[in-house]
């Protein structure tokens, strides 16, 4: 069994999913970690095939057509470790060499009795002037940390593969959980409740790339607005006034951002 498994969850973009490759290789020729691309391709899936044929020690699982939730359950299927994070092919990471000893020696150490996550960043191509560090705490309810953004991205987070985990992970991917937008949110929120809000961070940066072709450039209002519905069923009627205010603030910033 790995330490860590790595799984890319990778869709029709083989430009983008060279870069994140390329970060990925030297950890994926040392000891202890897996690294796959889980793809569910159909009009680029050979391309995808040849970017990663080029990666000896990287894998490759292909089930074209098959929907986004499959293709996260295929990746957790597909992995052989005590750790799991499932990063998306259109960003990167950035280790250095004492990184990946670092998370070598902090993953052997845990008792996969809480989560990770790698240091996070945001960043736009198409906007330079938009970029975020996540270097806040973990919000208490998770979701209370999406207005205003306060929360490391998504696929910065690694995940003791525990009995608990894959149970969880089933359960939302057959009932509610819909991959998408905003919809990790309360995923998140509910594996961090499972470990008691127990994480830790992990050398190395996970960078996210915003750019037209992801959802993060866009911003639906409905699920938002389950969102705010969902936190507000999390929070103590006490932070209702505060958490108001909040999204009052947020929203203007998003609008005024969209005109100028």
């Amino acid at each position: 069994m790995y330490l860590l498994s790595i799984a890319v969850i990778s869709h029709e973009r083989p430009e983008m999913l060279g870069k994140m490759l390329s970060s990925l290789d030297e950890i994926s020729r040392q000891d202890m970690f897996e690294v796959y691309v889980c793809d569910n391709s159909v009009l680029k899936k050979d391309l995808i095939k040849d970017v990663c044929d080029s990666y000896a020690a990287i894998g490759y699982f292909s089930d074209p057509g098959c929907s986004q939730r499959q293709n996260f359950i295929n990746a957790l299927k597909f992995s052989n470790s005590k750790f799991i994070s499932f990063s998306h092919d259109d960003d990167y990471f950035n280790f250095k060499s004492e990184d990946i000893n670092l998370i070598k020696e902090t993953l052997n150490k845990s008792k996969q009795d809480k989560i990770f996550y790698f240091s996070s960043i945001s960043f736009s191509f198409n906007k330079p002037y938009f970029l975020y560090k996540f270097k806040g705490r973990i919000s208490k309810p998770y979701s209370l940390g999406s207005f205003p953004f306060k929360l490391p991205v998504f696929p910065s987070i690694v995940y003791p593969k525990t009995k608990k985990f894959i149970e969880l992970f089933n359960s939302y991917h057959q009932n509610n959980f819909d991959c998408g937008k905003y919809s990790d949110i309360p995923f998140v929120e509910s594996v961090l409740e499972m470990y008691k809000y127990r994480c830790s961070t992990l050398a190395g940066f996970y960078v996210h790339i915003v750019h037209p072709l992801n959802d993060s450039s866009t911003t639906d209002y409905i699920s938002r607005f389950k969102l705010i519905l969902h936190t507000f069923k999390k929070i103590n009627f006490l932070k209702y006034p505060k958490f108001i205010v909040d999204i009052l603030i947020h929203t203007t910033y998003l609008i005024l951002k969209k005109l100028f």
